[in-house]
């Protein structure tokens, strides 16, 4: 299935929010680019860079690179790191490091690691790993069954993939707890947090208030996500 710019708007923001537009690449070259990126074209990137395309490249709103929207094959952002790609390039606090790991893409976390990813934190003291506990698929309208079909219906929505994609949220959460990700981190209170959920919070369906002061363990137990609370109960020092 063919991925527009519009059908992945949400795609770099974290969780749900923090900025929700339409990309706007600079110009016709960048466009193109962009919506190879979007649509896994390894090759097409590869002959675009060979070409001189500018990996860095920016949208005029939002400030994202293309490295954001990697939304399915790894080699993508492979493809980019190696052409120069800045991996820790920041958009409304947000790093692709941070879009990648809300959406269980454990195979882009790694590559994103290995190339220098900062663990950064995103609005409202949310780090990767309370990212990649599965919050994502929390309860709210429109989403119901249990944790797993609930992140496979929100990735998938995500994604805009023509296949079902089923998130790896317990492999993104020991990649980046082994690389040093404070697994005891607690999240703020208040209006930063409540930014980060805005867009839900509009649709009346999600109560910010559940997710003020939490570690990734408690975040992973209240979105029901058996396997990383697991995992994480039996690593953190405070559990």
């Amino acid at each position: 299935m063919k991925r527009t710019f519009s059908a992945v708007a949400f795609l770099g923001a974290v969780i749900l929010v923090v900025v929700v537009s339409t990309p706007t690449p600079s110009t016709a070259n960048d466009e193109a680019f962009f919506q190879m990126v979007l649509n896994d074209d390894v090759e097409g990137v590869k002959a675009a860079i060979e070409k001189g395309q500018n990996v860095n490249a920016r949208d005029k709103i939002t400030g994202r690179t293309p490295l954001f929207f990697v939304s399915g094959d790894a080699r993508v952002a492979e493809a980019l790191i190696r052409a120069g790609a800045d991996v820790n390039a920041m958009s409304e606090d947000t790093t692709a490091l941070s879009v990648a790991a809300v959406l269980g893409k454990a195979e882009d976390v790694s590559v994103l690691l290995k190339a220098g990813a900062r663990l950064e934190s995103a609005p409202g003291g949310l780090t990767s790993l309370h990212l990649a506990t599965g919050i994502i698929a929390m309860k709210r309208k429109g989403m119901r069954g249990s944790f797993e079909e609930r992140a496979r219906q929100a990735t998938s929505f995500f994604l805009m993939q023509g296949q079902e994609f089923r998130p790896d949220f317990l492999g993104t959460v020991k990649l980046l707890a082994e690389a040093g990700a404070d697994i005891d981190a607690k999240t703020q209170s208040g209006d930063l947090l409540k930014k980060t959920f805005e867009f839900s919070i509009e649709a009346g369906d999600v109560d910010y208030r559940q997710f003020e002061n939490k570690t990734p363990l408690e975040l992973a137990r209240i979105v029901g996500n058996e396997e990383v609370a697991k995992y994480l109960s039996e690593v953190s020092p405070s559990r």
